[in-house]
């Protein structure tokens, strides 16, 4: 015995009061019934469409553009990223220049013991700021510093230290605050 099954189609649409999605049988386009959701009277099928001043059918705009902007938009964001990190992998770090081990670390260390002994009072010493070079010889230690001078008074100078660098030592060769070469330190190796 054969029987026949009636075929049908599923239709989607938004409910007009929670916007929450409806899903119907494409034959019952039109027909007013109550929301699963809010419970308010809805119509089922497709949203009317709007028409403009003319009479001329307004297309609905679709979120498609939107979604392929941002697409896109974060695509070259990444492209961008990836240029610049490929980029910065080829630039010089002036901190390949020095020994991996802890020298220029010693470098600075010894450098400010020299020019902080070459002051009037080498406790009122602050380093500012300080760079490490290297040098024909070995190191040069290069900066700026706040320290009292012979009458109390709190000044700012710039300096530099160059350092040799033999057999794992370093020896003061000479330092230079505000211009003037100074004599021996108080302590130096």
């Amino acid at each position: 015995m054969w029987t026949k099954h009636k075929l049908f189609m599923i239709a989607k649409c938004s409910c007009q009061h929670c916007r929450n999605h409806i899903e119907f049988e494409a034959e019952h386009t039109g027909a007013v019934v109550p929301c699963p959701h809010c419970g308010k009277e809805t119509t089922l099928g497709p949203p009317k469409l709007q028409v403009n001043q003319y009479g001329e059918k307004i297309a609905k705009k679709s979120g498609s553009l939107k979604r392929m902007v941002l697409i896109a938009g974060s695509a070259v964001g990444v492209f961008i990223l990836i240029i610049v990190i490929y980029a910065l992998s080829f630039m010089h770090d002036p901190r390949d220049d020095f020994p991996k081990d802890d020298t220029g670390t010693r470098a600075i260390s010894y450098g400010l013991f020299v020019v902080s002994n070459s002051l009037v009072s080498p406790s009122s010493a602050k380093f500012l700021d300080y760079e490490l070079h290297k040098s024909d010889a070995g190191y040069m230690v290069s900066g700026h510093l706040d320290s009292l001078n012979r009458y109390g008074v709190l000044v700012r100078s710039a300096f530099y230290c160059d350092l040799t660098y033999l057999n794992g030592n370093f020896n003061w060769s000479e330092t230079m605050i505000d211009g003037e070469i100074q004599a021996n330190p108080k302590y130096y190796h």
